[in-house]
């Protein structure tokens, strides 16, 4: 019987919780109480009594689990209900307060629910999301070191990445997405959609001919900006149409891809090319910094020199040689000429008509 009082004890400790309503309860013991059949003054008055209650109200008969002789209880459930809770975090922590409530009760109960098994995963969906998500970036910090093979720019491109995958999750709240399973994943495949952005401004920056960081900036956005701005454009027309249906998991993912694809164009566009302007890398301008203070820069080879057109500085020595080359190749020409007669008398002026006419005839 301590048992029983215990089972009421801890119901109405339950229902004294803010998610859980207050009138409505189904449990056996407090139905049997407020019949003439509750008599707990003896073991087997209170299950003559009992078996009297259930054979009136056989729906509770699923609620408990008799031993063999029907004089004693195995186990019985009682239950409780929540109000309509829609926020997932309201759900873990209703989930978290059932269980410790369980357990500070000196019965041997636990507080189950159908639903506990998708609520489990807000209790650790944070740290889960925090840890995927910071294995991608650390992933993609290694592809962007293998494809940019600039210090400065890997920097640039990461920090940017970070801040687009801040922004979604801020924003998230506002458009009504809560952290869950589904969110998580949507969040991974943004930092891949992050680094796309990101990528094609500094990859324009690293390959223009500009001197100045201002001019190569600008060079980037002249070359980067429109193919960013349609491939924006297309990927939200290519799943607008996940908006109108009724599913999370897609009306989810079409809200994730909208706010990376703003974030992502916002930065690439705007903040990407204001960054590179002041601390992006001056490759040219070190390059001949670099080649002037060389002390084997006479030694290239002109035809290296030729062919590597970052070598400013070498090509005006490569191409004077390959003039005086050409020259040299000339003289030969000339020298190899048979059976010729140069007249002198054409390269005088005109009043040395009197010299007298020279014939030279080559010898081969």
């Amino acid at each position: 019987m301590s048992n029983a009082t215990n089972i009421v004890n801890l119901l109405t400790e339950t229902k004294k919780d803010k998610f859980i309503d207050k009138y409505i309860d189904n449990c056996w013991l407090q139905a049997l109480k407020q019949t003439p059949f509750y008599n707990n003054t003896d073991d087997d008055v209170f299950f003559d009594g009992l078996n009297r209650f259930l054979f009136y109200r056989p729906g509770f008969r699923n609620d408990i689990v008799f031993g063999e002789d029907n004089k004693s209880i195995i186990a019985s459930r009682c239950h409780a209900y929540s109000l309509k809770i829609t926020d997932s975090n309201d759900q873990a922590s209703l989930m978290t307060r059932m269980r410790d409530l369980a357990d500070s009760s000196s019965a041997n109960v636990f507080a189950y629910h159908p639903a506990f098994v998708y609520f489990e995963q807000y209790l650790s969906i944070m740290s889960s999301t925090l840890q995927t998500v910071g294995l991608t970036l650390a992933v993609m910090f290694v592809v962007t070191c293998v494809f940019i093979p600039q210090p400065m720019i890997v920097v640039i491109v990461m920090v940017q990445v970070v801040m687009i995958v801040t922004g979604i999750f801020g924003f998230m709240a506002h458009w009504g997405l809560t952290l869950s399973s589904v969110t998580m994943i949507h969040l991974i495949m943004s930092v891949g959609f992050s680094v796309d952005f990101c990528a094609h401004v500094c990859t324009a920056y690293i390959v223009s001919e500009e001197k100045s960081r201002e001019d190569r900036a600008r060079d980037a956005i002249v070359h980067a900006s429109g193919p960013i701005f349609n491939g924006g454009v297309s990927s939200i027309l290519g799943v607008v149409m996940l908006y109108f249906t009724e599913s999370y998991i897609f009306q989810s993912f079409f809200k994730i891809m909208v706010l990376v694809i703003g974030f992502g164009v916002l930065h690439a566009v705007f903040l990407i090319p204001v960054v590179l302007a002041y601390f992006g890398p001056s490759t040219y301008v070190d390059l001949e910094d670099r080649m002037s203070q060389s002390p084997t820069s006479n030694s290239v080879n002109p035809q290296d020199a030729l062919n590597d057109p970052n070598q400013t500085s070498i090509k005006g020595s490569a191409a004077s040689s390959v003039v005086s080359n050409k020259k040299k190749k000339l003289s030969t020409a000339s020298s190899k000429l048979s059976d010729k007669e140069i007249n002198l008398q054409d390269f005088l002026p005109a009043d040395h008509s009197d010299v007298s006419q020279f014939h030279y005839k080559s010898q081969e």
